[in-house]
């Protein structure tokens, strides 16, 4: 039985949590176990039992965090699952400022498939409420010359009018002269 298999059962996910717990304290015991979790963040992230797994792995995770790194490297896939959705959300609300930086420069990257997407657009969303002036304005910068398809977009409409509410007067003219 492979650690993915593992991790995607009830029991299993308990006992690698509890392994992560167990491990966390020494460094060479732990980074096999964060090796093993980042080989398969992908798919144990978008589980409901292996989500667990991922949010434990990156609890007890040091600096460099090699769970964290696999899961910047597959972002985009991440963020399009319920349950990797909710990973990095909690990596966002968690994270040192440091970490929050790669995270927020990795989101930024996949604005336009996260906005089309029903948990996507939340991480989207999580963007915007930062309220950090640089990062909306990345945001905009994105959905400039889509706002139209997208506001039409059951999933991306609310991203969009997120950006109305939050963008300045500048950067609202300018979705309202694309929209008309």
């Amino acid at each position: 039985v492979h650690f993915e298999q593992i991790a995607l059962t009830p029991q299993g996910a308990c006992v690698s949590q509890r392994l992560a717990e167990c491990v966390g304290a020494d460094p060479v015991l732990y980074d096999k176990y964060a090796q093993l979790v980042s080989k398969h963040v992908t798919v144990i992230a978008r589980d409901v039992n292996g989500r667990h797994v991922v949010t434990r792995a990156l609890a007890h995770a040091g600096k460099p965090n090699i769970v964290f790194d696999a899961m910047l490297v597959h972002c985009c896939e991440m963020g399009v699952s319920r349950h990797g959705c909710c990973i990095i959300q909690k990596a966002l609300e968690t994270s040192d400022d440091e970490t929050k930086e790669r995270l927020v420069n990795s989101m930024l990257q996949h604005v336009l498939a996260y906005v089309q997407d029903s948990f996507g657009n939340y991480l989207v969303q999580a963007l915007l409420d930062l309220n950090q002036d640089a990062v909306t304005k990345r945001v905009v910068q994105a959905l400039l010359h889509n706002v139209a398809p997208l506001a039409c977009n059951k999933f991306a409409s609310n991203v969009v009018e997120k950006c109305f509410r939050l963008a300045s007067e500048e950067i609202r003219q300018l979705f309202i002269d694309e929209l008309t």
